[in-house]
């Protein structure tokens, strides 16, 4: 059985996100692909807690990254996205879960919100 249909099977693992996962899953499906460096940034979350649930999504099948190296020494730098293959639906339902304030704080971080 082939991972696509492994998770079409299994009708995708969303319901178990946590608030973080959802908040990163909104900024990935923006359309661009990220770098752990701008979810941190964007999110005020440390980046170990970024590395873990990025790593928790990729294992649920629903971001995936690559590598891309500049042209210089050191390490390549890693981008992180949604894949095409998770269907419509699929990103509706997570993308449903989010806050909306927890959507104006990622988007207007300056902004005072009080989450009641």
């Amino acid at each position: 059985m082939t991972r696509l249909a492994s998770l079409v099977e299994n009708d995708f693992p969303i319901t178990d996100l946590t608030p973080k996962q959802n908040k990163i899953f909104y900024l990935l499906s923006q359309g661009k692909s990220l770098q752990r460096k701008k979810l941190v940034k964007k999110l005020s979350v440390a980046r170990t807690t970024i590395f873990d649930n990025l790593a928790k999504l990729r294992r649920k099948g629903l971001v995936l990254c690559f590598s891309k190296n500049a042209g210089i020494r050191g390490r390549p730098t890693i981008f992180w996205y949604i894949p095409k293959y998770i269907p419509k639906y699929v990103r509706t339902e997570i993308l449903s879960k989010i806050n909306m304030l927890d959507v104006l704080e990622i988007n207007h971080p300056k902004l005072p919100i009080k989450n009641h």
